[in-house]
């Protein structure tokens, strides 16, 4: 009986141990999602197994990776550039994202949200949707959804917001406008929705030819840019100012950013090249990543080992 007892728990122990390790196995990864695939794929940092994590049926756009909670969320675009209300935003359990993929934000609610960021302070997941020059967010299970920011320019009738990030702590909001080459910032905090930015509220007007993406490094006071139709990724003090080259991807057209803080690294997606690659904050070792990662790769992130 004692002996039998043993086994069990030893099976138990080495059963308990390998969900474990399971569990943790989505973390030291790079993610990115695949517009003309409808997927969205996964690779160590290195670029080597090289995995479909869900296939999403639709055409990805944005995604983001909530690491400490174990979710990833990922936008959904209807038809390119198109008002109609066929978008949606999906999410999953990191440890098992093929079988608890749930939709929080449904069709007739946004149009093209294009990059995701998290506001985990207060519970929100804030887009950007292009065709209707709007910033939407909603609470984390969709339950409510609001506009955030209407755009408006006096010589444009389009803006096409693509980039969004919320500084979590400091509770501002950062966009990129891409037909009018410009980023925008306001401080979310008593801020009456639907708000329309004023002139002032813009703190890059020029030096950029289509920004994509932008991610914030709260630690370097810089805006990473991935400028897509001068296909470079630029950088630009959280203040504002004029764009900084880091490195020039050669007609690929950069879109996605995912930053690496602690090694000092920029991941970001090459829509045209139809690859992943890096490269370090200061321009250095720009190297590729993967060299078929699908076709049309858009978001990217990266989770850490640790936090």
């Amino acid at each position: 009986m004692k002996s039998l007892l043993a086994l069990i728990l030893s099976i138990t122990l080495v059963a308990f141990a390998a969900n474990a390790l399971a569990g943790e196995d989505w973390k030291g990864k790079i993610y990115w999602t695949i517009y003309g695939g409808g997927e969205i794929a996964q690779a160590k940092c290195d670029g080597s197994n090289r995995t479909s994590l869900v296939k999403t049926g639709h055409h990805p756009r944005g995604l983001i990776i909530d690491a400490k909670n174990g979710f990833m969320y990922w936008a959904n675009g209807g038809q390119a550039e198109s008002k109609a209300l066929d978008g949606s935003i999906q999410k999953c359990q990191m440890n098992n994202c093929s079988n608890t993929v749930k939709t929080i934000v449904g069709e007739g609610k946004t149009a093209e949200p294009i990059q995701l960021t998290l506001d985990r302070v207060n519970g929100y997941i804030y887009w950007s949707d292009r065709p209707r020059d709007l910033v939407q967010r909603s609470t984390l299970d969709g339950s409510k959804v609001e506009t955030v920011l209407v755009l408006k320019a006096e010589n444009a009738t389009w803006l096409q917001p693509t980039g969004c990030e919320v500084d979590e702590e400091s509770g501002v909001l950062y966009w990129a406008e891409k037909s009018i080459n410009r980023i925008g910032r306001v401080e979310l905090a008593n801020l009456k929705l639907p708000y329309t930015p004023k002139k002032s509220d813009y703190i890059v007007t020029e030096g950029l030819n289509g920004p994509a993406m932008i991610k914030i490094d709260k630690g370097q006071h810089k805006i990473f840019i991935a400028d897509r139709h001068s296909n470079r990724i630029s950088w630009v003090s959280l203040d504002g100012g004029i764009p900084h080259e880091i490195v020039n991807t050669k007609f690929t057209q950069p879109v996605g950013l995912a930053i690496d803080h602690r090694a000092g690294k920029i991941f970001f997606s090459e829509l045209m090249g139809n690859k992943i690659s890096s490269v370090n904050m200061d321009g250095t070792d720009m190297k590729k990543i993967c060299d078929n990662a699908g076709p049309y790769p858009v978001g990217v992130s990266f989770v850490p080992e640790t936090e």
